[in-house]
């Protein structure tokens, strides 16, 4: 239940963020192609949920990617 509240929290902070918002329609379509059975609702509830993980360890490696926005997502 804390970390319920804890992603949801998180991902409002991140949201916000103008260095996170070329991701998030990445990450919504993402979900669209591995689930695209799933309604709309699903897809905004389950990007809530996951999408700090998944920019996370989408772009970890990545050397180019603004420090900020691998810290936003820690």
């Amino acid at each position: 239940m804390e970390s319920d509240y804890f992603n949801k929290a998180h991902y409002i902070v991140v949201q916000n963020s103008s260095l996170v918002e070329p991701y998030i329609e990445q990450h919504k379509d993402f979900l669209r192609s591995q689930w695209p059975r799933n309604y709309d609702v699903w897809v905004r509830h389950h990007h809530i949920e996951t999408f700090s993980d998944w920019l996370r360890k989408e772009y970890q490696s990545d050397e180019n990617i603004d420090e900020q926005l691998y810290l936003s997502a820690m």
